[in-house]
């Protein structure tokens, strides 16, 4: 169980605290959606990482094999993961209309003529009550504002985490950019939106993103 808990702070992690996430889900006619995530690290920002996981210097962010575990835990089903380098991960799946632990977090929504990935404090807290305690400890080193419920703009955010991890790690986190696009059954609607993780991460309301059809 301990590990579980590990793999799904690691991918929460590379999800909300990683240079450059793209996030791309795509609503199937029959039901549930197709999703397609990739994210990686600058070598600056891995070494940070592997210093407040205690991880040996030089040793691989991603595991395949733990990405892919983590996937089926949240629920996604024929998932496809790959590592084109030791600080990058590229991984597909599909996720079921059906109940499941991804859908639990509120982050994904699926109606019949919509869909729609929704970030803020409400998510963040629902992934860090489903964690154990060694593995909310990664997020509480973060001080993410929005989890700890203190309000602070992204230029404050940068200013904490620069006197904690040094300034190189808090710009690349602050100014890195998240992709979201949405994509409708037929191909015919599509959002594409973008924000920056200081933004995401010291929101005080939800953001939603939709595509509607």
């Amino acid at each position: 169980m301990k590990k579980i808990y590990f793999l799904i702070t690691a991918f929460s992690l590379m999800t909300f605290i990683s240079c450059s996430p793209k996030i791309s889900v795509t609503a199937k006619a029959t039901g549930g959606s197709d999703v397609v995530f990739k994210t990686g690290f600058s070598d600056s920002t891995a070494d940070t990482l592997r210093t407040i996981s205690g991880l040996p210097a030089n040793s691989p962010i991603f595991s395949t094999d733990d990405i892919k575990e983590i996937l089926t835990q949240a629920g996604v089903q024929r998932t496809i993961v790959r590592t084109p380098s030791p600080m990058q991960v590229e991984s597909s799946g599909f996720i079921p209309a059906a109940l499941s632990e991804l859908s639990k977090t509120n982050i994904f929504r699926q109606t019949q003529r919509s869909l729609s990935i929704t970030l803020g404090p409400k998510q963040l807290k629902e992934i860090y009550s489903r964690i154990g305690t060694e593995s909310q400890a990664y997020f509480d080193m973060m001080m993410i504002p929005a989890l700890i419920g203190e309000e602070m703009d992204a230029e404050e955010y940068r200013q904490l985490l620069s006197a904690m991890y040094g300034a190189k790690f808090a710009n690349e986190l602050v100014d890195g950019k998240i992709s979201i696009t949405l994509t409708s059954p037929n191909g015919k609607k599509t959002t594409r939106a973008e924000a920056t993780l200081g933004e995401i991460l010291t929101l005080q309301k939800e953001k939603t993103w939709s595509v509607n059809w």
